[in-house]
């Protein structure tokens, strides 16, 4: 089953090191740093802001995989994340973020930064190289739209 090979691939994955000591404190932003994360996958970029000790919450959780909600949501909730404020769209349904209404970005509130891995096979030398005929790319156009949105609406606000 995909689920067991994920689980057992996360689980085989070592820790990784403490950066800390090669990378300079950052100044404290004052609150929670506001993510928007479609494509999310294992949220890398998340544990990348652990290490550097920014507090963040991370909203619009896109990813067609689903076999490691459970990972994600433990992943989330060590970053501080409340249960609650946990919301994640995962799998061929739910998480294929060319189904989200543009008009649902506003309704969740600001966001400071999009971190997203769409599709690379569109442009990829061991992929097609159809670029934007490759039907996989209309993912990487939905995320540049969504980054005009947010900055043509300031991180999303309504």
């Amino acid at each position: 089953c995909i689920r067991d090979r994920i689980k057992d691939e996360v689980a085989a994955m070592p820790n990784p090191p403490d950066f800390s000591q090669y990378v300079e404190p950052l100044r404290k932003l004052g609150r929670r740093l506001r993510v928007c994360a479609p494509c999310t996958g294992i949220h890398g970029c998340g544990a990348a802001l652990q290490y550097l000790g920014v507090g963040a919450d991370t909203k619009f959780v896109y990813d067609l995989e689903a076999g490691y909600g459970a990972y994600l949501f433990k992943h989330l909730r060590s970053m501080g994340m409340k249960p609650t404020d946990i919301l994640l769209n995962l799998g061929k349904q739910k998480g294929d973020l060319l189904r989200m209404p543009l008009q649902k970005l506003v309704q969740v509130g600001n966001i400071d930064i999009i971190i997203a891995a769409p599709p690379c096979p569109p442009w990829a030398g061991q992929g097609l190289k159809r670029t934007t005929k490759d039907a996989r790319a209309k993912v990487f156009l939905r995320i540049l739209l969504w980054a005009v949105i947010a900055i043509k609406s300031c991180g999303f606000l309504n």
